[in-house]
């Protein structure tokens, strides 16, 4: 235990008046020392630690805060420290990574000086200890009193959260925040992960932005916590000065651009969506800036623009949700773990809030949560996507469907059209120009008998003639057989006048026992059988045709099939089977063309039995 005798007689002889003095009695861990500490703030950055001992620094209790305002001179702050009685090594705690220069002086009684340096403008490597935060060994004497000097300078933010540990509970500490870190740090680089692994499948701009924005901000959260520094860039000071700004600023980036992108606010709220991407494009020049220059010409306006863009992040999602769009409820609500944190983090930034477990651990924690949260808007937004496309190819499907009624109904018309024309012009050419040729060649007939006039064999001859083709084409344009005696005679006239024509065997098998065809299926019938004579007689050299009808079931089956040389491996459809398909389309049924083992072709026409 301190003697009595020995603390009197530092106060009175070797202390400054009013100085206070921090007694480890080893029981209590950690210590704070805020209230203990002492700063001098008339350094201009010329005082060495000669010149502040040697009666040029005026020392006075320190503000009771851990925050304080941003200059480019030094801060000095003293601490003196005496131990009740040996114990194990104490270490001097500083929990804030992103000091540029961090130097500790110590002596025991009046002992010479001993040096320790820190801060993110020294390599990491170089340091005598591996702690994520700058910490200092004290050595402490029973009896004795340890002064401690620590020079403090920045040009970013500055705070000075200082504790006294044990080395045993330092590193039990040590562990406890790696763990929760590591926890934290596990959930955002397994989302992140899985938010790239789905982008080539969506190819959804909102899940590579939101993979950046966690990426940026881990980064962030891991040189913040030292780290970075300590595993990644240990050798590299520079990079250690940037990382955190840097990647701060890339997290803003990215947080906006994702937010346009999940919020669909070039639909809900097109204005901020332009005030979006410009403040996205001011974050990555500033990132820029940060890479070129450093963090100091820009951080002042880090605070500031943060706080902006929080508060601006939950208006187009509301809008978006109002607006019905379902993902922009979990966005909304991803956004409440998030906002304590980043509040926090920006007050403490701006010296208006003191180091603190929740300041240290909160935003982390809320990051991890509101990431888990924007999973499930992401989730939703795959279902709602699903659902939107579903909804295309119904509307697709519907007009594909409704497109092949209006064309159904087109070529019904057109073949209705083009077979009454077929049927007006028969019945001109029989009526009109085919009785006037009958005529003619009775007149001539009865003329070469009446009186014996020189009338010439082939004229009568050529009317007669002339009769006959009108008759042909009045037939082929339209059969009246087909009026007057039905389906079945009129595919049995057909066949009969193409074998006189040509000679090909023609053999007819009809079931005109099996019902009535449906209404308007004979002509499409018979204009079938036609159209497959005509191929039959012109393009497969066959000798034997043979022509069925026959019904199935509830089907109508009408096959024409030849022994010809079929077709080739690749032929092209002509405008006869194209035009039997497209009947075939208007009955309802279906048609097929196909090559007949060992030799000929067939075609065969499947409709309803009854009208479609």
């Amino acid at each position: 235990m301190l003697p009595g005798f020995a603390v009197l007689a530092w106060v009175l002889f070797g202390g400054e008046a009013g100085a206070a003095l921090v007694v480890l009695d080893g029981a209590r861990s950690p210590v704070t020392v805020q209230d203990r500490l002492e700063w001098f703030t008339g350094d201009d950055g010329t005082l060495d630690i000669r010149a502040l001992t040697g009666g040029r620094a005026a020392f006075r209790p320190a503000p009771p805060r851990a925050v304080y305002p941003r200059r480019a001179a030094p801060y000095w702050f003293r601490l003196r420290l005496t131990a009740r009685a040996e114990t194990a090594a104490w270490w001097l705690e500083l929990a804030y990574t992103q000091l540029d220069h961090i130097d500790l002086y110590h002596r025991v009684g009046a002992g010479p000086w001993s040096h320790q340096v820190a801060g993110d403008r020294h390599p990491h490597a170089d340091l005598a200890w591996r702690h994520p935060y700058p910490a200092f060994r004290l050595p402490l004497r029973a009896g004795a009193v340890t002064e401690v000097l620590l020079r403090v300078q920045s040009s970013t933010s500055i705070m000075v959260p200082l504790s006294l540990w044990r080395e045993d509970a330092l590193a039990r500490h040590t562990q406890d925040r790696v763990l929760v870190n590591g926890l934290a740090y596990g959930v955002l680089v397994a989302l992140m992960l899985y938010n790239l692994f789905l982008f080539p499948t969506t190819r959804d701009a909102a899940y590579l932005w939101f993979a950046l924005y966690l990426a940026s901000f881990t980064a962030f959260q891991f040189s913040l916590d030292g780290f970075g520094s300590l595993y990644l860039w240990p050798q590299w000071p520079a990079l250690a000065d940037r990382a955190a700004t840097l990647a701060l600023w890339l997290c803003m980036a990215a947080g906006l651009r994702f937010t346009r992108r999940m919020g669909r606010m070039h639909r809900y709220a097109p204005r901020m969506d332009r005030l979006f991407r410009w403040l996205s494009n001011l974050a990555l020049v500033l990132a820029l800036a940060v890479a070129l220059l450093g963090p100091a010409p820009v951080f002042g306006i880090l605070p500031v623009m943060g706080l902006v863009v929080v508060l601006l992040i939950p208006l187009p999602l509301w809008a978006a949700w109002r607006a019905g769009y379902r993902p922009a409820r979990y966005a909304l609500l991803a956004y409440l773990p998030l906002l304590p944190g980043t509040v926090w983090l920006a007050a403490r930034a701006m010296a208006w809030l003191e180091p603190s477990f929740w300041s240290e651990h909160l935003f982390i924690i809320g990051a991890a949560l509101s990431s888990i949260l924007l999973s499930f808007a992401l989730a939703d937004r795959i279902n709602v996507m699903r659902e939107e496309r579903a909804a295309v190819r119904g509307r697709l499907l519907r007009a594909e469907r409704a497109a092949s009624r209006a064309r159904q109904r087109f070529s019904r018309q057109l073949i209705e059209a083009q077979d009454g024309e077929r049927r007006r012009l028969a019945a001109e050419l029989h009526d009109g120009v085919g009785q006037t040729l009958s005529f003619l060649t009775n007149a001539l007939r009865r003329l070469r008998r009446g009186d014996g006039a020189a009338v010439p064999a082939s004229l009568e001859a050529a009317a007669r003639e002339a009769v006959e083709e009108v008759r042909a084409l009045s037939h082929r344009l339209h059969p009246s057989i087909l009026d007057k005696l039905g389906w079945a005679a009129a595919i049995e006239a057909i066949a009969e006048r193409t074998e006189a024509q040509t000679g090909i065997v023609c053999l007819v098998q009809l079931d005109e026992d099996s019902g009535a065809l449906p209404p308007g299926a004979d002509l499409h019938v018979y204009r079938v059988a036609q159209e497959a004579l005509n191929n039959a007689q012109r393009h497969s050299g066959a000798r034997r045709i043979e022509l069925a009808l026959r019904r199935r079931g509830m089907e109508w089956v009408f096959s024409v099939t030849d022994d010809g040389r079929g077709r080739g491996p690749s032929p092209a459809a002509g405008l006869g089977l194209a035009s039997i398909a497209e009947r075939a389309t208007l009955l309802g049924g279906k048609a097929r063309f196909e090559n007949v083992v060992p030799h000929g072709f067939r075609v065969m026409l499947t409709f309803p039995a009854v009208a479609p």
